[in-house]
């Protein structure tokens, strides 16, 4: 929560002043796909985003009229570092898009004056699931239980680990 939503308020409280000052501005705030359709084992860093697209939703309304733009993007599957720091590996085997797809879709709101979109765009998967997620909550439920589900190895693990008494999210010590 400090690194994915907390910050970007923070930062975004302090500048807000500066471009009221000059006149305008812009804020552009990445969340992720993940916000609109919470992928298996990903609870928290969805929570996380949709905070921060929440609250940058919350700034269309409450800076209208001053001339500071706000921009929510949200990233699909991006080639990044992020893929590298499961504990397992991730299920997902589709396409990963290049960042530079991210900075041109920043850009082209700047430019146009856009408030949100989603890279990359028109993608049949994340509009399927985004469909899914409004129409058909339950399908995509049970799709999404197909297609990546909790191991039994972890679900195993994790009772052991109340059976121990240990917290959710507990640091097992070596």
């Amino acid at each position: 929560m400090r690194i994915n939503f907390l910050s970007a308020v923070w930062t975004t409280f302090a500048a807000i002043p500066a471009m009221l000052r000059q006149g305008g501005g812009n804020i552009v705030n990445v969340s992720s796909f993940a916000a609109k359709v919470t992928p298996p084992r990903e609870a928290l860093y969805a929570a996380s985003k949709a905070a921060l697209s929440a609250f940058t939703e919350g700034l269309w309304h409450d800076l209208e009229g001053s001339n500071i733009h706000v921009v929510l993007v949200h990233p699909g599957p991006i080639d990044t570092e992020i893929w590298l720091k499961e504990d397992e590996p991730p299920s997902y085997r589709g396409k990963k898009y290049p960042p530079s797809i991210v900075v041109e879709a920043i850009f082209d709101c700047i430019q146009r004056r856009l408030y949100e979109v989603t890279v990359p765009r028109r993608n049949p998967m994340l509009m399927s699931a985004r469909f899914l997620r409004l129409a058909f909550p339950s399908l995509l439920r049970w799709g999404m239980q197909k297609a990546d589900p909790v191991p039994p190895e972890v679900l195993e693990k994790a009772r052991a680990r109340s059976r121990a008494g240990k917290q959710l999210g507990e640091v097992e010590e070596d």
